[in-house]
């Protein structure tokens, strides 16, 4: 009962936290992180769109490794 007490906080915490990325995390990165490229600016706003950008990119990769690890009989579970 005491495991599922700690689990059942540090869930939580962790949803908390991570439900901030759209507000305060946002606020944070737009006042306090250095927003160039090469010397050009962007808005602090693109950072909220790197985490979809990350799954679109890296979905086909994943989906070819799968089947290559498939291929070879070593298909992960």
């Amino acid at each position: 009962l005491y495991v599922i007490g700690v689990l059942f906080v540090a869930s939580a915490l962790f949803w908390s936290v991570f439900e901030q990325a759209g507000s305060t995390l946002n606020l944070f990165a737009d006042r306090n992180t250095d927003t160039r490229i090469f010397g050009q600016p962007f808005p602090s706003t693109w950072f909220q769109s790197l985490n979809s950008l990350f799954l679109i990119i890296l979905a086909p990769v994943f989906a070819w490794f799968w089947q290559w690890l498939a291929a070879r009989g070593q298909e992960p579970t």
